[in-house]
C-alpha cells in the first residue's frame, strides 16, 4: 500500500471532486490499486478567505466525505495545499492548515520557473515564524528543483519532497525523478487527484516504473515513513 499525500477528494470545496458521489467513485478507485491513507489537502489561497473560512469549509465537506460508506475503506487526515506567497506571511497564525496533528504543511509554491531567494526565506518563514514543515508539492511540477542539487538544498532546510506518481507515465523529467527517488530524495507520493475519471492503467503503469527503480525495501521505507509522520 501507498500512501497518498495529496489528494482533492472532498467534495464541492474547490476544483476538487464535485459532489459525494463523484468522491465515493474515487475512493473506490484509489483502495483499488491499494491506497489505503489519504491526506485531504483542498487548496488555500491567502487572497481568497481566512484560514477560518478555510476550515470551516473544509469541516463541512469532510462531513460529507466520511459520512459515505465508502469512506469506511480509507484513512482520512485533514491538511491543505497552501500556495506559498508573501501575503501568507501576514498572517498570525497558520493553525488548521497543517496535516492532522502534526508539524507539516504540503506547500505550493509559484509558478516563477526558478527556486528564488524569495521562495527560500518565505519557506524558512514556515519554520521560524510558524513552526511548520513544508512538504513541497508536486515538485514533478517545478522542473528547476528536479535535479539532485536543488532536491538536496531543499532538504537541507528541512523541507520533505512530495512527487505525484502518476508524472512517472510522462516521458519528459521522468529519469530526473526516478533519480531522485533512487537517491532518498522523494519522502510522500500522490496522486493529486482532482475529479473523475481516475485512470487506474496509468496509476499501475507508474507504479510498475517506480517498483522497477527502487528495491522494496525504499518503497516500503517511504511508505512507513508517511504513515508514521502523517497519520500516527
Amino acid at each position: 500500500m501507498i500512501v497518498d499525500c495529496h489528494s482533492h477528494l472532498l467534495p464541492g470545496i474547490d476544483d476538487g471532486s464535485r459532489s459525494s458521489s463523484e468522491s465515493a467513485a474515487l475512493i473506490n478507485e484509489l483502495n483499488a490499486v491499494g491506497v489505503d491513507c489519504v491526506v485531504l489537502t483542498p487548496h488555500y489561497y491567502v487572497y481568497e478567505q481566512s484560514v477560518a473560512g478555510f476550515i470551516k469549509s473544509r469541516e463541512l465537506s469532510y462531513n460529507k466525505l466520511t459520512a459515505l460508506p465508502e469512506a469506511r475503506k480509507m484513512r482520512f487526515a485533514l491538511g491543505a495545499e497552501v500556495f506559498i506567497i508573501d501575503l501568507l506571511f501576514n498572517l498570525e497564525s497558520l493553525e488548521g492548515l497543517n496535516i492532522g496533528n502534526t508539524r507539516y504543511l504540503l506547500a505550493e509554491l509559484p509558478p516563477e520557473g526558478r527556486l528564488t531567494e524569495q521562495t527560500l526565506l518565505n519557506l524558512e518563514k514556515l519554520y521560524c515564524n510558524y513552526n511548520m514543515t513544508p512538504i513541497i508539492a508536486h515538485i514533478d511540477r517545478y522542473p528547476y528543483i528536479c535535479d539532485i542539487g536543488a532536491a538536496k538544498e531543499l532538504r537541507d532546510m528541512g523541507c520533505l519532497i512530495q512527487m505525484n506518481i502518476q508524472s512517472l507515465t510522462r516521458l519528459r523529467g521522468r529519469k530526473k525523478l526516478l533519480k531522485l527517488a533512487e537517491n532518498g530524495l522523494i519522502d510522500f507520493f500522490g496522486n493529486d487527484l482532482h475529479r473523475a475519471p481516475f485512470s487506474a492503467e496509468n496509476y499501475k503503469r507508474a507504479l510498475t516504473k517506480l517498483q522497477k527503480a527502487l528495491s522494496a525495501e525504499r518503497l516500503d521505507a517511504i511508505k512507513d515513513k508517511s504513515v508514521s509522520l502523517l497519520f500516527e
